[in-house]
């Protein structure tokens, strides 16, 4: 009975939070937060917790961490009420939809929320806005395998290889356009989204600009295999990376990327795939 009536209270409080302020809008999401903490459900919980208190939910960042039991994630806020603005750091229960730890500090006026995009004509808590922390994805899955023909050593050999691949995701999944275009060789070309581009973007001023987009888009790309040497001669190696692509925190599909290293400078020489279709 009790919990019924504290499940009640809370439905009550999200309804008066609802009502004072629309939102949350979701600026970002990622596919590297726990199910159940997705920046919209995250903003729930946190404006509950935060009616209790007398208080009002600005903004609800929800920080991604492999580190954390599963089912559980840090939460950053912001939240206002009589006796001023206040910074929360948060950590919740996924499953539960509970919050179990809420620290709060006094900071001055919000200006920004958070790392969070910001929606045209925001003002502080007007939309109360949701995302999550980078990145979108985790570069590699939990089960991510290597199986290489070749040996380890040398800037095509197995490591070095998955180095420049995952680097390459990281960047990406992490919003650095800039780093996305430094993997590849100067000349280098980039097909992703395969289905969608029909020619591949070359050299790395191009590359840098469609992966600026994408990063905006909050594209996300996780590796779940990579295999090779497929191919080799004295200045090449074609490898192939199996992953899955997310929007915003959403999959969109999995299938292969075919890559072919310099070996003289380890960089890119060449990207293609996964053969899916351009998100959004």
């Amino acid at each position: 009975m009790k919990r019924i009536a504290l499940l009640a209270f809370a439905a009550l409080a999200v309804v008066a939070a609802s009502s004072a302020s629309p939102g949350p809008v979701v600026t970002r999401g990622s596919a590297a937060v726990p199910a159940g903490c997705d920046p919209a459900a995250a903003a729930v919980v946190a404006a509950a917790h935060a009616a209790g208190k007398g208080r009002t939910l600005v903004y609800a960042e929800v920080v991604p961490s492999r580190e954390l039991d599963a089912g559980r994630a840090n939460l950053r806020a912001a939240v206002t009420g009589a006796d001023g603005t206040f910074a929360v750091d948060a950590l919740l229960d996924c499953v539960a939809g509970s919050v179990l730890s809420w620290s709060e500090r006094t900071v001055p006026a919000v200006t920004s929320p958070g790392s969070c995009p910001v929606p045209p004509d925001w003002r502080s808590g007007e939309p109360v806005v949701a995302c999550a922390a980078l990145p979108t994805a985790w570069e590699t899955s939990a089960d991510f395998t290597v199986r290489s023909t070749s040996q380890s050593s040398g800037s095509c050999g197995g490591v070095a290889v998955r180095s420049r691949v995952l680097s390459l995701l990281h960047a990406l999944d992490y919003g650095r356009a800039h780093d996305v275009a430094q993997t590849f060789d100067a000349r280098g070309t980039f097909r992703p989204y395969s289905a969608t581009l029909e020619r591949p973007l070359a050299g790395r001023a191009a590359i840098e600009r469609f992966a600026k987009v994408r990063v905006a888009a909050a594209d996300g790309w996780t590796a779940t295999r990579l295999l090779g040497p497929r191919d080799r001669t004295r200045t090449t190696a074609s490898y192939r990376v199996t992953l899955t692509a997310y929007a915003s925190g959403l999959p969109t599909g999995a299938g292969n990327a075919n890559v072919q290293l310099d070996c003289r400078t380890g960089l890119i020489r060449s990207w293609s795939g996964p053969a899916l279709p351009l998100p959004g």
